[in-house]
């Protein structure tokens, strides 16, 4: 990150409809508001893909949007889009210039439009799946709805798209179909749901221990990555045939930790 003459960062802001140059005092924090003020300067200076995004959404993805913790769709599309953006956007503190930046405007508004469908498409997955994991939920045992509903708080919410990373967002469907299986599984054995979920418990105690070290905006990425890496974890003690996208074990966990440590 390039220092200013009094010793703070410069980068790009996402203020919504503009885009402002700020100061900042950490590098972490000027990299990720570089990276969302590119995101942003990038949708305002290119053209829409909604009308077109939609023309191409099937009748059952669109009512899947009607439903999710968006205010409304098109607050869920205008995020989609952003995620899509923001996707082709590799090293986002090598854009320093204006031909650095319409270069990399350029590449990316080549692939908008196919890459904001995706995008939506899989919301739509992810939101049917979501809203059947609610039914579900209402015969769970009741430790088991409370800890799902809170993974779950954790995963959806408004801005959920461009919050994260598209390879953790093609994850998401994993994520609630294991769920969906631990569900199943726990009405048969609530006892034994409850022994896999002490396991999951301690590891997401000693993350919160983890992140609490940091404050708000600045933790890491490789203590991010650990966060993702819960939700492998989930997978792999709820719904193991299903697959992680790396070896996850309680034991690595915190050997991961303890590195970051």
């Amino acid at each position: 990150a390039e220092q200013t003459a009094a010793g703070g960062y410069l980068a790009l802001a996402d203020q919504f409809d503009d885009v402002a140059v700020r100061v900042f005092e950490h590098p972490l924090a000027a990299l990720r508001s570089q990276a969302a003020g590119l995101r942003r300067l990038i949708a305002l200076t290119t053209p829409d893909t909604t009308r077109w995004v939609l023309a191409y959404l099937s009748n059952a993805d669109k009512l899947a949007l009607a439903v999710s913790p968006y205010a409304s769709p098109p607050e869920l599309l205008a995020d989609a889009r952003l995620a899509a953006i923001g996707a082709g956007i590799a090293e986002p503190w090598e854009i320093r210039s204006q031909p650095a930046f319409a270069a990399l405007r350029d590449v990316v508004r080549r692939q908008a439009a196919d890459r904001h469908l995706q995008t939506v498409r899989l919301a739509g997955v992810i939101l049917r799946l979501h809203q059947q994991l609610l039914e579900d939920l209402a015969n769970a045992p009741p430790e088991t709805a409370a800890d799902i509903r809170e993974q779950l708080r954790g995963l959806l919410f408004p801005g959920f798209l461009s919050a994260a990373e598209s390879r953790w967002l093609a994850r998401y469907p994993v994520y609630l179909r294991a769920a969906a299986l631990r569900v199943r599984h726990a009405k048969a054995s609530p006892f034994k749901d409850a022994t896999k979920m002490e396991e999951v418990l301690d590891a997401e105690d000693a993350y919160a221990k983890l992140t609490a070290k940091y404050p708000p905006g600045l933790v890491p990425d490789p203590v991010l990555r650990v966060g993702w890496l819960l939700e492998e974890f989930r997978v792999q003690v709820f719904a193991q045939a299903l697959g992680t996208v790396e070896p996850v074990s309680l034991k690595r966990l915190r050997v991961a930790m303890d590195a970051i440590q």
